[in-house]
């Protein structure tokens, strides 16, 4: 996802970019840390350097280990519940 550059931004070097990695799961998600790794590994990449990164996870909760590291690397984490809520307070159509 590549948006235009804003004139309101002009100090930007690189685009904005909103980096989000989705899992739908069932159950226990014994590997949420594997997002948040991915991402990592993302946000060491000069293009990303003005990005947002978020983990959006279907599951209730996210491991303690993945929570540990998102926030020391400025990761949001959001659950299943989280994301419906955000879609219901912004009006966000999906258009499915």
């Amino acid at each position: 996802f590549l948006p235009p550059r804003s004139a309101a931004f002009p100090f930007l070097q690189h685009p904005l970019f909103h980096c989000i990695q989705a899992k739908k799961k069932e159950g226990t998600d014994a590997d949420d840390l594997h997002g948040v790794k991915q991402l990592i590994l993302m946000k060491d990449k000069e293009e990303y350097q003005n990005s947002i990164f978020i983990v959006i996870n279907s599951e209730k909760e996210f491991s303690n280990d993945a929570k540990e590291k998102a926030g020391k690397a400025n990761i949001i984490l959001l659950n299943g519940y989280q994301f419906a809520n955000l879609l219901v307070r912004y009006d966000v159509e999906l258009g499915l």
